[in-house]
């Protein structure tokens, strides 16, 4: 099975970004110690004030499957519904041999 990468831009409304931002921070530690995760990192997007990104590996789908069924990140993503000013934009991406 191929590795699954991901590249997701959060673009909060400017009064939620704080609590975006620290909500994402929350579940970067339990994140990283679920299985088939390799990478779990948060970026400030320079080239679009006032959103975020992260940038994910994924041993493979079924990984990922298992991330966004877990509490942490189930609970992020209903915060969203409130908080973001656009919606979430995720790019999966798989390595070119």
């Amino acid at each position: 099975m191929t590795r699954l990468a991901l590249f997701a831009t959060i673009t909060p409304k400017p009064e939620y970004f704080d609590d975006a931002l620290r909500a994402v921070q929350a579940v970067i530690p339990p994140t990283l110690a679920e299985p088939g995760c390799h990478r779990f990192e948060l970026h400030r997007n320079l080239t679009a004030p006032g959103s975020f990104c992260l940038v994910e590996l994924w041993e493979d789908p079924a990984a990922l499957e298992f991330h966004h069924a877990q509490p942490y990140t189930k609970e992020v993503f209903d915060l969203y519904q409130t908080w973001l000013r656009e919606p979430l934009v995720i790019v999966k991406m798989a390595p070119v041999a």
